[in-house]
Parts: C-alpha cells; structure tokens; sequence
C-alpha cells in the first residue's frame, strides 16, 4: 500500500508583488519599485485587448522593466460585476489582494492621490486587508506562517507627480525618449474607439492627457481619437459645471489652463 506523503507546507517567499495592469500607473510604478512580481488578472473587461496589445508592443520595443516577470491569472467572474458607465467592480481590490498574497508578502496597489475616495484604495483596507491576510496566513496545517503587508506607496501622488519621477528617475535605464515613447504606448482608456485608439473622451483619457501636457511630454495629432480638451468633461471643468473627485485642485486648474490654450 503506497503511503501519500503530505506537501509541504506554504511559507514565506520574500517577493515583493505588484498588481499590474499594464495600464499607466501599474507600469510606471513598475519602472519605479522593480518588483519581484507583476501580477496582471484578467477579467474580461471591455479594453482588456487593448492593455494586451499595448503590453505585446511595450515588449517588443524592449520598455518593459528589466527583468519583468510578468504572471497572469483569470478572474473571470469579475467582469459579470463591472458596474456600466464607470467601470467599477466593487470588492476588486480585496479578490485582487488575496491572489497576490499567494505570490509574496509585500502587495502593492497602484493608488493614487485621489483614490482614497474609494474604499478598496484607502488607508483602512490597506491596514485591515494586511491584518486579515496576516491571519489567513498564521501557522496551521498547511502554512508556517507569514505577514502579509498590502501598500500603496504612491497615495500621496497624484497622475502627473508619477509621470514626472518616471521621468526624472536616474534608476530607470532608458533614455528621455524611451521614456516618452514607453509613456504614449502604454494604454488607459474605458471606451476605445476604432481600432483600439483612446477615445480622448473617458476620465483615464483625460487625465493621461493632462499628466503628460503638465510634464512637457507632446502628444502626436492623432493619439486619441478625439482631443480631450475638447470632451465635454473638459469643458464642464473649465466652466465649473463639472465636479470630480478624482482630480485634485491643483490639476483642475492646470487643466483650465491648458484647455484655453488649446483653444486660444
């Protein structure tokens, strides 16, 4: 009678793990934190090709982080909870963690300054999500036990401060132009219009737009396929009859500024 050994038991791995997109904030922190893994999950989401073709490209033009290992997992089921008209999946971030907690001990979120309004992106899920993981992951049968941090290093920035450090950054090993060139192909956008082009239209469009504007980044004719300082959500910021909470103050007026220049 064959005797079935047990596995070994789940222990600490050491590695750093990074929910990754492809999109621009995941691969700029990327560029920045060199983390030991970059976890992209997919879920179906209406622009997933696109992130896929902008990260075919990235790869072939060698503007990945060096040493990227990107691992890929499908979370299906997500995609039949994406809320129409903003995408929001509520929970995301806590099915997200869980799954990278499996890879490594530090999770970063790729949060930004004006995230904390949503609640899998604030100070209290990170505290609580790391306590909880911590527990799941206390010695038992099949774990000897680790701590899991789950972080956000970038909340206190907003899109344009982490273009602005990527592209500031002597640890990043690409030139000035390889570092705008890994800027414009990378992709954010909700909506895609024809042929996978950025709408020009959507939140992610136009904050991509005014990130690399407010860093002296120029943005081919064409990019979008149609300009952001001409969508209505610029217009209704230039006019105040628009309220985000997903720019800060500071950003609101630069976009002011640079939609009257476009249209000067």
């Amino acid at each position: 009678m064959s005797v079935r050994l047990a596995p070994p038991k789940t222990k600490a791995t050491g590695k750093t793990v990074l929910l990754f997109s492809g999109g621009l904030d995941s691969l700029l922190i990327a560029h920045l934190m060199k983390p030991d893994v970059l976890l992209r999950v997919q879920y179906g989401s209406a622009y997933e090709s696109q992130e896929d073709a902008a990260l075919a490209e990235l790869q072939r033009k060698n503007l990945l982080p060096e040493k990227a290992a990107i691992t890929t997992q499908s979370m299906q089921f997500l995609r039949y909870h994406e809320r129409e008209g903003d995408a929001i999946i509520p929970l995301r971030n806590l099915f997200f963690v869980s799954l990278a907690a499996l890879y490594g001990e530090t999770v970063i979120l790729g949060a930004m300054k004006y995230d904390a309004k949503l609640l899998d992106k604030s100070g209290p899920f990170f505290d609580m999500s790391s306590k909880l993981l911590t527990y799941l992951f206390s010695p038992q049968p099949w774990c000897e036990g680790k701590t899991v941090r789950v972080v956000a290093p970038f909340d206190s920035y907003t899109k344009g401060d982490l273009v602005r450090a990527f592209l500031n950054s002597t640890d990043v090993p690409l030139t000035r132009a390889e570092k705008e060139e890994t800027l414009l192909t990378s992709f954010s956008c909700h909506t895609p219009g024809q042929g996978g082009k950025p709408c020009g239209q959507c939140k992610p469009c136009l904050r991509k737009w005014l990130a690399l504007e407010m860093n002296g980044v120029r943005i081919p004719d064409g990019y979008f396929e149609t300009n952001p300082w001409e969508s209505p959500m610029a217009k209704g910021i230039l006019d105040g009859t628009y309220q985000t909470s997903t720019m800060t103050k500071g950003e609101i007026l630069v976009c002011r500024e640079k939609v009257l220049s476009r249209q000067r």
